[in-house]
Order: structure tokens, then C-alpha cells, then sequence
């Protein structure tokens, strides 16, 4: 049975949850963003959004109308820069999780308005 919580989000995960570090562990939250105080039903380590308390700088409205829905996307809700970054960033880890030191230079945006997965 899930339970109700505020949740304050530390940063997003690699498939793009917003994770909140809490004393019983990390919670993902679909569709929150870093930075945000939200409101999840918290099931084990995974939290549905209820609502949206204090939103992030970074929050946008997402151009897809089937946002949230269909599910081929995870991040349309975040920046365009943000969104970037946190690609970028998530290559980063990846390379160093793997020993691998090299520079990574930003993303290059080639979809204009489509996917952001």
C-alpha cells in the first residue's frame, strides 16, 4: 500500500526519475525533476507524482501532447539545456564508471522538437 510523502529531489536518475534521498533509501519518482519538493504515493523505492510543490527553474510544459502517456519519452518536462546536461552528464559517468578518462563536449541537438528519451 502506498504511502503519501513530500520528497525533496536531489537529481535525476539514468532513465530520467527524479530520485529523492530518503532514511530508508533512494526514491524515483517519474516526472520530477532536481530541485523539486513533490508530493508521491511511495510504494517500496518507487514514488508516483501526485503533485508538484515547489517546481524546478528547469520545469517546462512538454510539446508532445501524448507526454506522460504513451511513454517514448522521459525528460520532455525538462529544459531544453537542462535536458542536454543531463545527457551529456549521464556519458560521463557511464565512461568513468567504466575507467575511461577522455573529454566529452556538449550534446548536439539533431531531433529538433521529437523525442527526448
Amino acid at each position: 500500500m502506498a504511502e503519501i510523502h513530500t520528497l525533496v529531489i536531489d537529481r535525476l536518475g539514468q532513465h530520467g526519475d527524479g530520485i529523492a534521498l530518503t532514511e530508508n533509501g533512494p526514491v524515483y519518482v517519474a516526472g520530477a525533476l532536481a530541485g523539486e519538493t513533490v508530493v508521491a504515493a511511495v510504494s517500496g523505492d518507487r514514488g508516483r507524482l501526485v503533485s508538484v510543490e515547489i517546481a524546478s527553474a528547469d520545469r517546462v510544459v512538454p510539446f508532445c501532447p501524448l507526454f506522460g502517456r504513451c511513454g517514448g519519452c522521459a525528460v520532455q518536462h525538462l529544459a531544453g539545456p537542462a535536458a542536454a546536461a543531463w545527457k551529456r552528464d549521464l556519458v560521463v559517468a557511464a565512461l568513468a564508471h567504466a575507467g575511461l578518462e577522455t573529454e566529452v563536449a556538449a550534446t548536439v541537438p539533431a531531433h529538433g522538437l521529437g523525442r527526448r528519451r
